[in-house]
């Protein structure tokens, strides 16, 4: 009994082994997902919210798969563990940039710089990882982000 116990803890202790990386990466993409959305939403470019439409559909189907992963780990989140990124100075640089008709670069700098820090972040949550599927999951997410450059110019 008391090692059928001990083996249980072991599995339950394996299967969740990598999930606080996890949940900081779908924090992370909860968090660039948002951005990108505000670009959307207040660029007046149109080739710059194409690329933060495509952006925003990748991060948000990336950002689901994360959850699928976490939720298979039988992990709960917490009520503030998405929300752990977001902070209002960054609506409020894009605001002002917007006031000041400059959104379109202040907007893809800031991208770029988070796309950087996202892939940072995926090089961290993989090798916390020990499944070869969720191992694979995050290196198809590292290849949707390298796809993603917001470096753009009309």
């Amino acid at each position: 009994m008391i090692l059928a116990f001990v083996f249980l803890s072991l599995m339950q202790r394996s299967s969740r082994s990598g999930s606080a990386e996890l949940i900081d990466l779908a924090a992370y993409q909860t968090e660039l997902a948002r951005i990108i959305d505000i670009g959307v939403k207040n660029s007046p470019d149109s080739g710059v919210q194409g690329i933060a439409q495509t952006g925003s559909l990748t991060l948000v189907s990336d950002l689901i798969r994360t959850r699928k992963i976490i939720d298979s780990k039988s992990v709960r989140l917490g009520k503030n563990d998405l929300g752990k990124y977001q902070t209002k100075s960054i609506d409020t640089d894009l605001d002002v940039a917007k006031t000041a008709n400059n959104f379109d670069a202040v907007f893809t700098k800031l991208v770029d710089e988070k796309l950087g820090d996202y892939e940072l972040k995926l090089a961290s949550t993989y090798a916390a990882q020990n499944d070869t599927k969720i191992r694979n999951t995050l290196r198809s997410f590292n290849a949707h982000a390298e796809l993603l450059p917001f470096s753009y110019s009309p």
